[in-house]
């Protein structure tokens, strides 16, 4: 999968590049709820401005979306006190990050989740939003 992650204490960024398949970022979620940084993970910024494509229809993708969703709450039970940040400019990153959010929201999983277009906000609303 085309992606770095780097580890800064308790932040994590992950950058994303390339095309990417709604498997492979499930993939790389679901990894997460694994490592042993996870239950200090404090915000995690997801940045996938630099993709060339998204390669998944988002409406078929709904289903996927929501069990995902579900798996979020099962960890955001170990740690609730995450701010994510997900920075995307391709429209179907847009829609999927907008559909994930509306799902954790609905599970009244207490993460903070906003969308952004670049870096420099992302990172100025995880100085400042708090859990």
């Amino acid at each position: 999968m085309p992606y770095v992650e780097k580890w800064d204490g308790p932040v994590l960024y992950r950058q994303y590049s390339g095309v990417i398949t709604g498997k492979e970022m499930m993939d790389a979620n679901l990894a997460l709820f694994g490592t042993a940084n996870f239950d200090s993970l404090r915000v995690f910024v997801s940045d996938f401005s630099g993709i060339e494509k998204f390669q998944v229809e988002v409406e078929s993708f709904r289903d996927e979306l929501a069990m995902h969703a579900h798996i979020t709450e099962a960890g955001a039970k170990t740690n609730s006190r995450v701010k994510l940040a997900v920075i995307a400019t391709d429209e179907t990153a847009r829609a999927l990050a907008t559909l994930y959010k509306e799902a954790l929201k609905s599970l009244s999983i207490p993460w903070k989740v906003e969308l952004f277009t670049e870096l420099t906000a992302a990172l100025e609303w995880t100085k400042k939003a708090t859990i």
